[in-house]
This record gives structure tokens, C-alpha cells and sequence, in this order.
């Protein structure tokens, strides 16, 4: 029989005192058909609760904690009030309460709180007349009208709130519980790809491709060079080559490789591979893994870097790489291997813990079945909200990975408490309604690139305000990550570049783009802890020459602002650039002009004078402040200019009223 469906909203000013509290009649209805449709006993059993509790987790109770009974008839808000805190500390023998005395609620908030538990705040002496304070439970209802949480309030005798947490339990039960129609938070719970779990990742992807307009139909797309092709069974597999306009669906893999490859595509086995079938049993577990999802996907393609690139032959490499954007964005789904740091690990069943696992607490309610009263116990968990942070998974530390969770319409995140569906319109979409509290975690990479519109439909200056957003998160986000070799870091974020192209109809050059030149030209490194070299082939004046972390605040500062200077860039790959702005002698800012300088690499300054080397300024643009913002230089020989870092000098008009000349910066 459908349960009838309820909005028990609640009618309040944030302002008013609890006093003022009201609950619509719904509530009321709600309570009560939850009570009649569990058969709630008027009694609660249960030993391992002291005589209050079993009293509140009775129907009687339960009717309080909603409403308050006779306090919510005479206009004093609801809640069951359980006992004064004199005598609430004495409870050891109820596990309820002492979990309550005991748990600190605000684990994931990261705002200064004096006191984190009940505990905490009680013996502070806190309560001037403890005898007349008392602790009162709420039930709390979700935005979907089913009971959401249970609420902890330290209240006076005419009940002004003394102390309450910032967070309340979630309240969560079974999917099979006779309580689940009428509580939507399920427990956190992951027991690796059953078939059941299986069944609710397709029906994520599908409630995405059917209801989010803003993401990518999952319909054939053109299919890679090369492709992992996969028995029905998962048990084998062999090397796929796409033929010229093939379409189809494939599933892609995001990992850490976690150094050497045992297992790799190379000109000496190539053939082997395509010739197949080959047993997946020979494969690194996480590759395992991964298979297993495709096929519980019904996919029947994964691609797969180490196995579908040729990684002994270098034009191969540099021909996929440049592929990067096209094989990420055409994928169905993208798997993400978040918790394994090695390819040998695996991600299905791993141990690793990164976010915390909180305590909860169990209550056994007595409900009826077949006419007979209190017949069967069902079991309620209350469990304080989790926080699901993605900074810390070994995915997000990877240089090579950043791309990957950037331009795939869709990624299935295999973290550490339970997998999860992001795309361009949601950043995460768990497979149940759970404690995890998505919406106030962290989940990083942010989607920001998902959500820019193609630029035939945006007007110029939107379209530059939205690239400099992006653009700003992507490389200071970027230059954080790791990468084994240094000169990956120009090719890892190709993929990027590629997507942004298409999307913004820009150019970038050595990550400077077109439109806003100058605003990237200014950018800053954030700290000279890496080593002071800088990647081979590429200009001084990009960010990707140097390997330490970069700041774009001036591409922010500037706002809408494209500077006062002119700049040309050449050919894609040409390595210099034309800059028409005042350029003034570094020996002509005295040193009370200076604001501020940036250098590059530690010891260039240093290193320039022994040489004896000429150093310039190049005034890009005026600030807002008065100030005026460039680029320190070196001339060399051929009267070329080499970056060396930014430099912010005082009194814009006198700076800015010297002569335009065109240099050089190589």
C-alpha cells in the first residue's frame, strides 16, 4: 500500500524565541500515520535504556518529540523533555545517554565553537540554575517531509535555548525496515559490486542521462584508437583497434599508477594484446577493479592509458596526449580509482580511510506486526553528519588526474565510505540518501568548467569574466598537483586547454589566453620550495615554465580590465611574445616605490648582478589602488627580454606617462 506523502514544514521567524515555534497540522497527520502504520507500542522495552528514553522512543514519545504534546497545545514549542542536567551526567548505564553526554557534535564544522559536546558545556558550569535546566530532544524534519535528525538543546525552565550544537544526529534506518517510508536517511554503508549496488550505479547514470538537460546524452560517441574490448564475464579481455569513424560507448579509468608498470602496451606485445583473449586475472588490481564496474556498467569497452597508448614509442604518446580532451569527454563514464595511491591496490575493497567514520547510536523500537503488539523490534541509528572530503584522496595529489575529473561528462567516484555519481550538473550524487552531507563537503576538483556555456551564446565580457574564473581555479588548483616527471606538467593540462578552446572560441598560448593576456602574464609563484629550474622548451613568461605553485590574483585584481599594454603572440608554439608598454630601468623604481615583488626562481636577482645583466620593468597596467603592475626582465644579447618575476611599484600616472616601446619577451 503507497505511504501518503506529507510536508510538515515548519512555520518559524529565525528570530523568534522558541516560545514562537508552531508546526503545521501535517506534522501532526505525519506522527500519526507513522505511528499507525509501524504499530508503534506505547511501550519501549528495551534494557539497554534508561527509564526517559524508553519512555521518548515509545509512540507516546515519539508524538512529543515531533510536537511537543501538551507544550505545543499551550504554545511552547515542541520536543520531549528527557531530564535535568543534574542528573543527566548519571546515566552511564543508557547507552543513549551516554552517547549524548559524550559525542561531540560539530566534527565537521570549521567554526571556532567553545564547547564541541554536552559534556563540555554542562561542566563548564555554564547553566546558573542547573536544578531548573533541562535536556530536551527535537525530532527534526527533512526538505522531503520524512523525519530527518534528532536535535540536542540545553534549555531553561521556560525554555530559553541555552546550548545546542550546530548539527543535528541524522536518523536512519534499513532500506528493509518497516520505518523506511517514513525516515530517508539509509546508513553509509559500501560492501563492494553486488549485484544490488550494481544495479543502483546504472540507475545513477541513467536518472542523469534522462533528467540532467545540461549533461551529455550517453548515446554512441566516436570511440578511441585504441580500446580495452571485454567478455561478458570480465574474465578477459584484448586490445580493440577502433576503426576510422567507429562509434560505441566506453567506460575510461582515472588512477594513480603509483610508479613503474608491470603491465603496459608496448611495440613487442601489441600484437599479442589485439590477438587475445587474455586473462584479466594477470592484470594490477585496480585495472581489475575497473573492468569489473565496466561490465556491471553493461559497457563493453574501458580504456585504459598504460594499455592503450604505446608507452615505448613517443609519437604514439604525443598523438594520444593531444587526444586527451576528445577520449575523457566522449567516455559514458569516467571510473575514478579516488582511494588507491597504486595501480596494485584496487578500489572495491580497500581499507584506506581518509574521512572519519563517526560513532552512532542504535535504538530498538517495538512496533507490531500480525496484531500482535510489540511483536518485532525495529532498530533506528542516529549517527552525527559526515563530511566527505575529497582533498586528501590519493586521486586529487596526481598531476595526470587533474584533467581527467575535469572533462568527462560524468565520473564515478570510488572513494573511501561509499561511490558516488558527479556531472556537469550535480558534484555528487550518492547511491543513497545517507549521514554523508554532500552538499557542506568538500569535493575537489570543483565542477566550475562544467557549468561554462559555449561562447555563441554569451556576450563578450561574460564570456571573459567566466574564463578568468575558471581559468584562475584551474592553474593555481593545477600547480599543486604532483607529477613524477617535470616536463609532464605542459602536457597534463593540454586536455583542458583543448576542452576551453572549443568552448570559449579563444586561444591559449603556453597558458596565456588570447582574450586576457595580461591578467595571466601577472602571475606570481606562491613559494620557491621546488628546485630553481624551469621546463625545457617552454618561454619565461608562461607558468609552465616554472615547478613551483602559482597564484593568478592579478588575473582577479584586474577585473574586466584588459590592461594597458598591447600583446602579440605569434604562431601556437612559438616561444615569443611582443609586448608594446612603457619599459623603465628596475634601477629607476627607488626603493620607497616598491609595494611588492615576485620572484620567479630564488637566487635570479643574485645571479643577474654578478653577470652584470641589464633589468627592466615592463608596465602592463594600472591598478585601482594608484598602482601600477609589471614584469621584471633581463635583456639579453639579442636584445630579448627573459622574465623574472612581477613587481608592484607606487604612483601609477608617473610610471604610466613614460614612452610605449615594443620588446621582445622570450
Amino acid at each position: 500500500m503507497a505511504q501518503p506523502h506529507y510536508h510538515p514544514t515548519l512555520i518559524r521567524d529565525p528570530e523568534a524565541p522558541s516560545s514562537a515555534l508552531r508546526f503545521k497540522p501535517q506534522v501532526i497527520a505525519y506522527v500519526r500515520d507513522l505511528i499507525k502504520a509501524t504499530g508503534l507500542s506505547s511501550k519501549n522495552g528495551d534494557a539497554d535504556l534508561c527509564r526517559k528514553c524508553r519512555a521518548m522512543f515509545s509512540a507516546r514519545g515519539l508524538f512529543h518529540l515531533f510536537t511537543g504534546g501538551e507544550l505545543y497545545s499551550r504554545g511552547k514549542g515542541g520536543g520531549f523533555k528527557h531530564s535535568r542536567v543534574t542528573t543527566f551526567a548519571a546515566r552511564i548505564n543508557c547507552h543513549f545517554c551516554r552517547f549524548t553526554w559524550n559525542e561531540d557534535y560539530n566534527r565537521d564544522t570549521s567554526q571556532p565553537i567553545s564547547f564541541r559536546r554536552l559534556c563540555d558545556f554542562v561542566n563548564a558550569g555554564k547553566c546558573a540554575q542547573p536544578r531548573q535546566t533541562w535536556i530536551v530532544f527535537r525530532a527534526t524534519v527533512d526538505p522531503k517531509g520524512t523525519w530527518g535528525g534528532l536535535a540536542v538543546r540545553v534549555e531553561s525552565g521556560k525554555g530559553r535555548l541555552l546550548w545546542t550544537p550546530c548539527h543535528d544526529r541524522r536518523t536512519t534506518v534499513a532500506e528493509a525496515s518497516c520505518l523506511s517510508p517514513h525516515v530517508q536517511y539509509r546508513p553509509a554503508e559500501w560492501a563492494g559490486l553486488t549485484a544490488t549496488a550494481g544495479s543502483a550505479l546504472r540507475g545513477l547514470l541513467n536518472d542523469c542521462e534522462k533528467h540532467h538537460h545540461d549533461c551529455q546524452p550517453s548515446g554512441p560517441r566516436p570511440l578511441p584508437t585504441r580500446l580495452l574490448r571485454l567478455t561478458e564475464d570480465g574474465r578477459k579481455y584484448q586490445l580493440h583497434l577502433s576503426q576510422n569513424d567507429q562509434e560505441g560507448q566506453y567506460a575510461a579509468l582515472s588512477y594513480c599508477w603509483g610508479g613503474p608498470q608491470d603491465v603496459r602496451l608496448l611495440n613487442d606485445n601489441i600484437e599479442r594484446l589485439v590477438a587475445g583473449p587474455i586473462d584479466s586475472e594477470q592484470l594490477p588490481q585496480t585495472l581489475r577493479d575497473a573492468i569489473a564496474v565496466t561490465r556491471i556498467l553493461e559497457l563493453e569497452y574501458l580504456w585504459v592509458d598504460a594499455l592503450c597508448i604505446i608507452q615505448d614509442d613517443t609519437a604514439d604518446k604525443q598523438r594520444e596526449i593531444s587526444r586527451m580532451c576528445s577520449i575523457y569527454g566522449n567516455s559514458t563514464v569516467t571510473i575514478v580509482a579516488a582511494i588507491a595511491s597504486s595501480v596494485k591496490e584496487g578500489f572495491l575493497h580497500s581499507t584506506a580511510r581518509i574521512n572519519e567514520r563517526y560513532p552512532s547510536c542504535s535504538v530498538s523500537l517495538a512496533v507490531s506486526r500480525h496484531g500482535e503488539i510489540g511483536s518485532q523490534r525495529c532498530t533506528i541509528t542516529f549517527v552525527p553528519t559526515h563530511a566527505q572530503h575529497t582533498t586528501k584522496f590519493p586521486i586529487n595529489a596526481r598531476g595526470w588526474a587533474f584533467q581527467e575529473s575535469y572533462i568527462p561528462p560524468r565520473l564515478l567516484v570510488f572513494g573511501d565510505q561509499e561511490p558516488f555519481l558527479r556531472c556537469r550538473m550535480k558534484d555528487a550524487t550518492p547511491l543513497a540518501h545517507t549521514a554523508i552531507d554532500y552538499k557542506h563537503s568538500r569535493i575537489e576538483p570543483r565542477c566550475n568548467i562544467d557549468y561554462a556555456l559555449p561562447a555563441h551564446i554569451r556576450e563578450q565580457e561574460h564570456i571573459s569574466y567566466n574564463l578568468r574564473e575558471i581559468w584562475r581555479y584551474v592553474v593555481e588548483r593545477y600547480t599543486e598537483r604532483q607529477f613524477s616527471f617535470a616536463g609532464d606538467r605542459p602536457l597534463a593540462i593540454r586536455g583542458i586547454v583543448d576542452f576551453l578552446e572549443s568552448r570559449f572560441d579563444d586561444q591559449c598560448y603556453f597558458g596565456i589566453w588570447g582574450s586576457i593576456p595580461v591578467g595571466c602574464l601577472l602571475w606570481t609563484v606562491r613559494s620557491q620550495k621546488c628546485p630553481a629550474s624551469r621546463c625545457d622548451g617552454i618561454p619565461t613568461w608562461s607558468w609552465l615554465s616554472v615547478l613551483n605553485e602559482v597564484d593568478l590574483d592579478h588575473l582577479e585584481l584586474l577585473g574586466s580590465f584588459r590592461g594597458d599594454s598591447m600583446v602579440e603572440f605569434g604562431d601556437r608554439d612559438n616561444c615569443e611574445i611582443a609586448i608594446t608598454c612603457p619599459v623603465i630601468p628596475i634601477e629607476d623604481v627607488a626603493e620607497e616605490d616598491e609595494i611588492e615583488y615576485w620572484q620567479d626562481r630564488d637566487k635570479d636577482d643574485e645571479v643577474d648582478r654578478v653577470n652584470g645583466a641589464e633589468r627592466f620593468v615592463l608596465l602592463l597596467s594600472k591598478m585601482s589602488n594608484d598602482t601600477v603592475v609589471g614584469l621584471c626582465t633581463v635583456r639579453q644579447r639579442d636584445q630579448r627580454h627573459e622574465r623574472r618575476g612581477v613587481i608592484e611599484i607606487r604612483d601609477a600616472e608617473r610610471w604610466h606617462s613614460k614612452p610605449k616601446m615594443k620588446v621582445i619577451v622570450v
